[in-house]
């Protein structure tokens, strides 16, 4: 599904012009939903953001992939399937803009256990689930844990429309964490090749010494 489809769908589920949505989710300009509307642009994270925040029954994975259904907490509608794990976790790297291997690291588990909740194969276990929300608490337990609600944690504050403040460092404060781990990971490459590097220069100095010694004894045979 094209971004510009999702989008018709939501100002249709809402029964909201491009301006009434846009002042729901907090944007500043619909001129950004309408570039989307025409194809022009896609829904950027920035807007997808948004949305999860202030549209808490809208399904994450389908923004993300237009797959699965819009509509993830609708009581009229018993039998709606609940968003798979799998589903959350392709959500949560989308937002992170993370590789699978790359989030296991961050969060200190084996990226087998990543590809394996993907695929079906698991659940995401408590521990699982606690190390995600101790690495990024941003994140909602309840849509972690049931799959209902928005996947941002809705206790840092819903605002009032036209407020993007909480919004934005939502997504801001995921933005460093983001970086802080990649810091690390770099410093550590760091460390890595500095002690790699050590070892060769050592090389180097054994050779040079043994060079010498050999051209002192070439030297002194010559005599």
């Amino acid at each position: 599904m094209k971004d510009s489809e999702k989008l018709k769908a939501l100002l249709s589920h809402y029964n909201l012009t491009t301006s009434g949505f846009a002042a729901k989710i907090g944007l500043s300009e619909e001129k950004v939903l309408n570039q989307i509307l025409t194809g022009t642009y896609k829904i950027s994270k920035a807007v997808r953001t948004k949305i999860y925040k202030y549209c808490q029954d809208i399904n994450a994975y389908w923004l993300s992939t237009g797959c699965g259904q819009m509509i993830i907490k609708d009581y009229k509608n018993k039998n709606i399937r609940p968003m798979t794990d799998g589903e959350k976790i392709c959500c949560i790297l989308d937002e992170l803009s993370m590789t699978a291997s790359k989030f296991a690291e961050t969060i200190g588990i084996g990226k087998q256990t990543v590809y394996d909740i993907q695929r079906g194969k698991c659940r995401i276990s408590r521990a699982v689930q606690k190390k995600i929300m101790d690495k990024y608490p941003n994140i909602s337990r309840e849509w972690l844990v049931a799959g209902e609600g928005g996947i941002y944690n809705a206790k840092n504050g819903t605002q009032p429309i036209g407020d993007n403040n909480i919004v934005n460092a939502t997504a801001d404060s995921i933005a460093i964490t983001k970086l802080n781990s990649d810091i690390e990971i770099l410093k550590k490459d760091v460390e890595m090749w500095k002690s790699k590097c050590d070892a060769l220069q050592q090389i180097v100095d054994n050779q040079n010494k043994v060079i010498d010694i050999l051209s002192k004894n070439h030297n002194e045979q010559q005599r």
